[in-house]
């Protein structure tokens, strides 16, 4: 390399001197004291992988995850034999829960070292892990139970739904997966099974994505099946020369593709890319269906990453129409992926707490993104799965987008906890949600409300989140909670072909604590009763033993001042008016019963 760095045997020298002391510190356990040891190393001898390995012991032992993977990743790079580094790398994989790539590179280091004991022994793990997780997950129904089957079978020859609805979209992507697994099924062994030769026709990978970008709840891939969905789609991208993102960067893949363009033009390059695509989209559901939230988010990421250095990069060099490069390249097709990241983003955040592996603010930029990119496409271009399509694929959009942005502003609320009284001796505190944040997810869950259509399961959680946020920071009234309540039970009867999958959403907690809410007061509040805001919800939390005087007291005093420690109103009507005027083709049964 040109401009690496030049070590002097005066710098190496120095640099075994900070390597040894690192190393007699890890030995004492003192971590921190070893990293910057070896950091100090590193600095003189930039080439040392051995340095970048035991740097990122040190993180490991430290929980810095993301810290632990770069160096080992480092050494790698510097040394790719090198297995110890390779085990430090896949453990921090496993820590930022991408058990796959985790597997991926188990199965290098035996390929080297085949008695490699460790490997063998964590491989076996996270296997028998995946295995447990991924027969309680996927295809969870029967065939004839899911969602998707009865839902065709109830509109066999019949009209049908209406084209916003979430039947219609459900059977658009259902269609799709049925055509991608035809293809699938079609994978066939040719000739003497030793020359590992196989056929099948292209084009499956593509219904299986269409079906993911519609509705994942279409998926319906059977354990035994999903080892033939692999080899179809390692097939189809053999066939196509596509580049497996997985195993490289998207940096790297589009730094091929780039020499490709230059050599064979788009014809060459789009079939290619289009497969490297989809295959880390589908590769991504398939995780998230499994248990495996963390390379979910990973490959989602490397998607959106690979679609927009392709968009900049190679049309910069082929400039060409969307029709040349393929559906991918279009700006609804990217939000669509976007969107499946920032979903699995923040369902990781909000299982396991870790800002490492599922920071928030990377959802939120991507929000913005989402949020722009809506702002300035007008929803009759780029149609992305058939012309018929494109007006409700923007609305679906707007509502997953409020709806994200629901999701993101309740785990703010709920980790930026507002203490709103505190005993003159300090032991004792009363906290309760956020209230700022909470009104903002309250206004972007009713927001979703407004676009998502009357028979989709997540209209119903956005009544619930609304209620649970408002109960909690005394922002919304009995009568309101009553008619957020009735309207989200008669969602879930408009989705009866979910049948056991929507009667799982009460043992949800949001739904347990809003039945309560609900079953406390007696049900539909009297017309007196209507206008009556519920008092914030206040945890007390001591430090010590407290006198339970002192807390009566502190309780009755926060109760006095309700109407300074509660979050303003939210006037329902307002802001789905304000919604109105964004789109004219909005579900107004929804907001009908609403005061």
């Amino acid at each position: 390399m040109a401009n690496a760095k030049t070590v002097t045997p005066e710098m190496k020298k120095r640099s075994e001197a900070f390597k040894a002391e690192g190393n007699s510190a890890f030995s004492l356990k003192q971590y921190t004291v070893a990293l910057a040891k070896y950091t100090e190393a590193i600095a003189l001898d930039p080439s040392n992988a051995v340095l970048y390995s035991n740097r990122s012991a040190c993180y490991l032992h430290i929980k810095k995850w993301e810290q632990a993977l770069q160096d080992a990743t480092r050494a790698v790079e510097l040394d790719p034999k090198f297995t110890k580094a390779m085990i430090r790398r896949a453990t921090a994989m496993t820590n930022l829960q991408r058990v796959g790539e985790a597997l991926i590179v188990y199965k290098e280091i035996l390929k080297l070292d085949p008695d490699n004991k460790v490997a063998k022994d964590e491989m076996a793990k996270l296997k028998k892990q995946m295995k447990a997780v991924a027969e309680g997950n996927v295809s969870a129904a029967p065939k004839d139970h899911h969602p998707a089957e009865k839902l065709n079978k109830q509109y066999e020859g019949k009209p049908p739904p209406p084209p916003h609805s979430a039947a219609s979209r459900l059977l658009l992507a259902y269609e799709s997966f049925l055509e991608g697994m035809d293809f699938v099924n079609s994978l066939q062994q040719m000739g003497d099974p030793k020359e590992n030769k196989w056929w099948a026709q292209t084009g499956g990978l593509q219904g299986l994505t269409n079906a993911v970008i519609r509705d994942s709840d279409a998926l319906m891939i059977e354990h035994d099946t999903l080892k033939k969905v692999e080899m179809y789609m390692m097939w189809e991208m053999g066939v196509r020369q596509a580049i497996n993102v997985v195993m490289t960067t998207p940096a790297k893949a589009i730094g091929e593709y780039e020499k490709r363009l230059k050599a064979k033009g788009w014809d060459d390059v789009r079939p290619a890319l289009t497969l490297s695509i989809r295959a880390l989209i589908f590769s991504g559901m398939l995780q998230e269906k499994i248990g495996s939230p963390g390379d979910a988010a990973s490959l989602f990421r490397k998607a959106v990453q690979l679609l927009k250095l392709a968009k900049t990069h190679l049309l910069a060099i082929k400039p060409t129409s969307y029709e040349m490069c393929g559906m991918i390249l279009k700006e609804t097709f990217i939000r669509s992926v976007k969107l499946h990241l920032i979903q699995a983003i923040l369902n990781g955040n909000a299982r396991s707490r870790s800002s490492s592996v599922f920071d928030i603010e990377e959802a939120k930029a991507l929000l913005e993104e989402v949020r722009q990119s809506l702002e300035t496409t007008s929803p009759m271009e780029e149609p992305p799965l058939g012309s018929t399509e494109h007006c409700h694929f923007h609305l679906y959009h707007y509502a997953l987008y409020h709806h994200n942005c629901g999701f993101y502003h309740a785990i703010k609320a709920q980790r930026g906890e507002s203490v709103i009284k505190t005993s003159a001796d300090g032991a004792t505190k009363a906290v309760m949600l956020d209230p700022i944040e909470a009104k903002r997810a309250m206004t972007s869950y009713l927001s979703a409300l407004t676009f998502f259509p009357s028979d989709h399961l997540a209209a119903s959680t956005c009544c619930v989140k609304v209620i649970e946020m408002g109960c909690k920071i005394g922002a919304i009234s009995k009568g309101q909670t009553w008619d957020l309540w009735a309207q989200s039970q008669k969602i879930v009867d408009a989705c009866s072909w979910y049948g056991d999958f929507s009667k799982g959403f009460p043992e949800n907690p949001a739904y347990k604590f809003v039945r309560s809410v609900i079953d406390k007061n007696g049900g539909r509040p009297s017309l007196a009763e209507r206008e009556v805001r519920f008092p914030p919800m206040v945890d007390i939390v001591t430090k010590k033993k407290g006198n339970q005087k002192d807390v009566d007291a502190m309780m009755k005093e926060i109760l006095k001042d309700h109407a300074d420690v509660q979050a303003t109103r939210i006037d329902l009507q307002a802001v789905f008016e304000e919604q109105k005027q964004r789109f004219s083709g909005f579900d107004a049964t929804l907001v009908a019963d609403l005061d």
